[in-house]
């Protein structure tokens, strides 16, 4: 039985895979293996995941997350934290931001309408790309796209009513 788009599957795994390269050459020690180590990334993408979401998350709700022991959890963390890409703070985990992102530079940003606060990053790049319009997501207001080279995203710090990523979906 054939697959049902063979070719867009084929793209998005060779994707995956090339992803997941990239973080393990930027991210773990030289003698590390590529293949035996995939699943200590993903662990690490859910402590990015809450760190950037400002809800850091806990052994058990990674657990929870990924749907696997809390044991596996807890030497793919010792791990990280080897690596120097983590930090535990309590029972919770956060992003050393430094060694995970050296070159982002984010900083305090206020919407200049309302105030909202936001967490501005500068992301270099030679790409000609179309103006785009932000707006702030609580008033409207204008906020810039580029500055110079940079290309200029936002994140809200304080995101109310939203939903836990812990939570198993069923």
């Amino acid at each position: 039985m054939p697959l049902a788009h063979k070719k867009e599957r084929e793209i998005v795994c060779r994707f995956l895979i090339d992803i997941l390269r990239i973080t393990h050459e930027a991210y773990a020690p030289a003698k590390e293996p590529f293949g035996s180590r995939i699943e200590t990334f993903y662990i690490g993408f859910c402590v990015a995941i809450g760190h950037a979401d400002g809800r850091p998350f806990s052994i058990s709700k990674i657990a929870s997350y990924m749907c696997i022991p809390r044991t596996t959890v807890m030497r793919r963390l010792k791990r990280l934290q080897e690596w120097k890409l983590i930090e535990k703070r309590g029972h919770q985990y956060l992003m050393c931001v430094p060694t995970f992102m050296p070159s982002t530079g984010a900083t305090q940003f206020e919407c200049p309408n309302c105030g909202t606060r936001y967490k501005l990053v500068r992301v270099e790049t030679d790409e000609v790309l179309p103006d785009q319009q932000l707006t702030c997501l609580k008033c409207g207001g204008p906020l810039h796209g580029r500055e110079g080279k940079f290309m200029l995203k936002y994140f809200l710090v304080d995101r109310p009513g939203r939903k836990p990523l812990g939570q198993r979906v069923r």
